[in-house]
């Protein structure tokens, strides 16, 4: 299933921050348009857990993963 990912400014390790419902959309189809999710204002801080080191991530940084 696709997925929001950020990766660690630190250790690069991929962090998962929500799936994405695909529903009817194939998610294949390169014209499938799925929007990022809203973060709170400010970011939102996560722990890495490989090294452990706590960022802020920004809306802008969320990646789409393919299943």
């Amino acid at each position: 299933m696709p997925q929001w990912v950020f990766n660690c400014p630190q250790c690069n390790t991929e962090l998962t921050h929500s799936q994405i419902y695909v529903g009817d959309h194939n998610p294949r189809d390169p014209f499938t348009v799925f929007s990022k999710p809203e973060l709170p204002d400010g970011g939102l801080k996560l722990a890495c857990p490989n090294c452990h080191k706590t960022s802020i991530y920004l809306r802008h940084q969320l990646t789409y993963r393919a299943s």
